[in-house]
Order: structure tokens, then sequence, then C-alpha cells
């Protein structure tokens, strides 16, 4: 049925469509952006007690005052935009900036901006367990523990400063073109670490150089103290192996076909880039699981530190968990998130069941008698 509206009636409408403008802008002025929409901030509470309960009932108002958080993030090769839009979703009120760079410098500019007193990083990411571990104890790193800590497995938290949200699972891989039926078959048969280094790909392997980082430096470490240096021998006198310095480069060459075997390698990033973009290229995992893990830490510094909170807390969800991983391209690091990779999906494809504790700090302590060893068998 149509309502006529008379000039007077559509004047008076007018005025308060006038005087609604400046309410509106209060709103957003004293709670943050975007909570003024209808429900927003409502939604949002609704959500924190259902899936993280225990988090400060007005942690979500605070955050929301805040605004806003800056995110230093590593490089991945998914799209962290995605992830970024899955937490905005859920709470609109914050708007997230981002600074992406490689571990060393986003150490590098977090602790210089820390010490000088400047407006850095609310939320700090790294894939350095020692250097986390040792900021923290210097104070950088807020010391809070979100309630869902129990939820992210001991080997990959320190509980109160960071907290690992992904992994980088390594494995050994091979390209799928370039091996026989017979060699294809003795692929499928290796269960562990010990494996590896018995493949029939002498002349035809390539590796990454213990200095590439961490990544590189926990295989070769893990053989090292549980099979001895004949295990480095092995690899040496058995594969013959061309060295990289790098995964990236060493996944280019073993997608072209100009390596075939890659007894240890960063499978879930750098591998897996090459076979989503129709690389024939196959990888699996020994046990037990080797990987290093993207960890977030809150500056105790922090401009916007409830913000921050919410953010490590939804991160640490299951909810958040999965968003991390299907955005991402890291593997989980708990049973808690849902693996929606196109890789994952694969017959062929199983993570570890289980995941060596790395002691981080005697590896670091142990890297400088590595590369003195890894010099004098490989001649690199």
């Amino acid at each position: 049925m149509w309502k006529y509206i008379s000039r007077q009636e559509g004047n008076v409408k007018a005025t308060w469509a006038w005087m609604a403008a400046p309410l509106a802008a209060l709103l957003v002025a004293a709670t943050g952006p975007a909570v003024q929409a209808a429900g927003g901030l409502d939604a949002s509470k609704q959500w924190v007690a259902e899936n993280v309960p225990g988090l400060p009932a007005g942690l979500v108002e605070a955050a929301c005052k805040d605004g806003k958080l800056m995110l230093y993030h590593l490089v991945f090769r998914g799209k962290l935009a995605d992830l970024i839009a899955s937490f905005t979703k859920t709470f609109p009120c914050i708007k997230i900036d981002t600074y992406m760079a490689s571990g060393g410098p986003l150490q590098t500019r977090f602790t210089s901006e820390w010490r000088a007193g400047q407006a850095g990083a609310d939320v700090w990411m790294n894939s350095s367990p020692p250097f986390a571990d040792k900021i923290s104890k210097e104070g950088l790193l807020l010391n809070w523990t979100p309630p869902n800590d129990a939820l992210v497995p001991a080997h990959w938290k320190r509980s109160g400063y960071w907290y690992g949200i992904g992994l980088a699972t390594l494995g050994f891989a091979w390209n799928t073109k370039e091996v026989t039926p017979a060699e294809q078959k003795w692929l499928e048969s290796v269960k562990t670490w010990d494996q590896i280094a018995k493949a029939p790909f002498k002349g035809r392997s390539c590796m990454v150089h213990v200095r590439a980082g961490g990544s590189a430096q926990l295989p070769y470490y893990y053989l090292l103290t549980t099979y001895g240096i004949q295990s480095w021998k092995d690899l040496k006198e058995n594969l013959e192996p061309s060295i990289f310095s790098g995964a990236g480069p060493l996944a280019d060459r073993l997608a072209a076909g100009e390596c075939v075997y890659a007894p240890h390698v960063t499978a879930d990033t750098a591998v897996a880039t090459r076979w989503l973009q129709k690389a024939p290229i196959r990888w699996t995992f020994p046990e037990p699981g080797l990987a290093i893990s993207y960890l977030m830490g809150i500056s105790s510094k922090a401009a916007h530190p409830d913000a921050a909170k919410l953010f490590v807390a939804w991160s640490l969800s299951p909810h958040g968990q999965s968003a991390w991983v299907n955005s991402t391209g890291l593997a989980p690091m708990s049973k808690q998130a849902t693996d929606r990779r196109k890789y994952a999906k694969e017959s062929w494809y199983r993570l570890p069941g289980d995941y060596y504790p790395t002691d981080w700090d005697k590896m670091e302590k142990a890297l400088k008698g590595m590369n003195t060893q890894f010099k004098d068998v490989f001649g690199q």
C-alpha cells in the first residue's frame, strides 16, 4: 500500500537525517570504526563468548576503541589478505595494517624500533624460537596468556610470550616424470629419516646448504644428533648432491627435472608452491616430523595492546588456526585446524603423526660447529 508523505513530513525526516550524521560520527569516535553497524559489537562479543570463552568481557570493546593494529609478518606464498578479511568479518571495528619481510629484517626492525621508543609492531611474527625467547627475556614481548593457550601444543609455544600459528614442515621430494616405477616404489617405502640417504638417485639429487636458515639447519641437526656424522657422509657418498643456497632455487630445479630427488626440503612451502603451478612434483614426510614454527608475540610497547590481544586469541582459536593454514599455505600446528589446502586432499598426502621436539637453544649453539662439519663433508 502506498503512503503519501507530505512536504512537511518530508522536511521533518530530512531534519532528523541531518541531526543523525554528527551523532553517528560521535559513535565512531567513541567506539572505533564500523562498530556503529547494527549488531556489529554484539555479534563480535557473541563470537568471543562462543569461541574464546574466558577472554575478559571488556576486551572486545577495548580492542574496538584501539580501532586498529600493526602486524609485522613473514613472507607467505598464500594470500594474507584472506586471513585479514576473515578476522575483520568477525571484528569489523579493527583495521589491520601490515609490514612484510623475511625473518632477519623483521628481527632488526622490531628490536630497533622498540629500543628507540618508536611506534612499530603491535603483533610481531618470526620463525626463530631462540630469538623469540631472547627478546622475551629482555622484555620486548608482552607477558600475556590468552585463555585458549592450551589449544597450542607445548612444542609450538612459549606460554605467555609467543605462539605458533602454522608450520613449515620438512620432507623429501621428487620429480614424478623423472623416476622409474622401481624408483617410485622405493620412494613410497621410506618411513623414517635414516632411510633418505639410501635413495637410488646418485648424481641426480639436490640439497640446501646448512647456512640457508632454520628450515635447512633442522634436518642436518636431527640427522647429526640422532645418527651421527656418518649420516651426513652417507648423503654425500650415496647421492653426490648438488648444493643450493635456498629452498626456492632447489624447488625450481626439481620442478624442471634438473635434479630428481631432494632428501630434505620445506615441502609445504617451497615445493608445494611449484606443485600448485602444475609442476610434476610429489613429496612425503618421514617420521618423526621436522618443522619450523611460524610464531607471533605482542610487543610490550604495543600502541594498540587490546586489539593485539584479541587478534592473538582469535588466531589461536580453531577458526583462526584454520584461517592461517588455508590463507598462508602453512601446515597445521594442531588438530584444531581444518585443512582445506588443495594438495591436502590428494591421496598421497599425509602429515607426520608426531613431531620431533627440537631443543632450539641447543641447535642454535651447535650451528658454528655444523658449518665447519658441513664444509668438511660436502666441501662447501
